[in-house]
């Protein structure tokens, strides 16, 4: 799963992957599957950075992303239609001073519902505070089913 090689050459390597099915992620590494096997179809995210301006730790950044990958996922099922063909969400931000999220958009993604949520998501995260000023950052959110 290397994702975009554009994508993966703008962030320096390989997208981290994380494997949620709703339930509850504390503890495990990612790509770790977060529910028993046969209980459907488990969704995998995919956090990887597109673009980024500012004085921004990248690497903690996409650690918070990571720690909302389950909510992700169930915004990706939320309209009932899983499985379903991959698909991705990107996202636009700013991060504030303290580290808080603003102007958070969709800028592609599957639909208005799966999209909306997923930007909720984001937009109740806390980052780590930029260096100086302010952060932009974009990220897309490649969502897979996996049986």
């Amino acid at each position: 799963m290397g994702g975009d090689p554009a994508v993966v050459a703008a962030t320096g390597g390989e997208p981290a992957v994380a494997t949620a099915t709703g339930g509850e992620s504390a503890g495990r590494a990612p790509g770790a599957s977060a529910g028993a096997p046969g209980n459907g179809p488990v969704t995998e995210v995919d956090v990887v950075l597109v673009e980024s301006r500012g004085a921004l730790d990248k690497a903690a950044v996409q650690r918070v992303l990571l720690s909302h990958r389950d909510a992700m996922a169930f915004c990706w099922r939320s309209d009932g239609t899983s499985p379903r063909s991959p698909g991705y969400v990107k996202v636009a931000f700013t991060i504030m001073q303290n580290g808080k999220p603003t102007q958070v958009r969709p800028t592609a993604g599957v639909n208005s519902e799966v999209d909306a949520c997923v930007t909720r998501v984001v937009a109740r995260a806390v980052f780590p505070k930029p260096r100086s000023g302010t952060a932009d950052a974009t990220y897309r959110f490649n969502f897979t089913d996996r049986q």
